[in-house]
């Protein structure tokens, strides 16, 4: 008898918009990094560095991609899209 995932794993999927409300709230404005392309990330030490198609980038502990379904994040981890 095969086991759903939800009865082995808590799991919520979350909408963009939820996810985006949620990380607007405690994050100061300037760390949250919307309507930018990711071109790759980069090591830097212990961080990571998001490097934008703009050629801005944002060096931080833990990068969140709510970037959809052919995520650019994954690909740029390595992951399938």
């Amino acid at each position: 008898m095969a086991t759903a995932i939800n009865d082995i794993s808590p799991s919520r999927r979350v909408y963009r918009s939820e996810l985006l409300d949620m990380l607007l709230k405690p994050l100061p404005k300037e760390r949250l990094h919307t309507g930018k392309q990711l071109v790759r990330i980069e090591e830097r030490g212990l961080r990571r560095a998001a490097i934008f198609k703009d050629d801005t980038e944002a060096v931080a502990d833990l990068i969140i991609g709510a970037d959809g379904i052919k995520s650019e994040v994954r690909k740029a981890l390595g992951g399938i899209a």
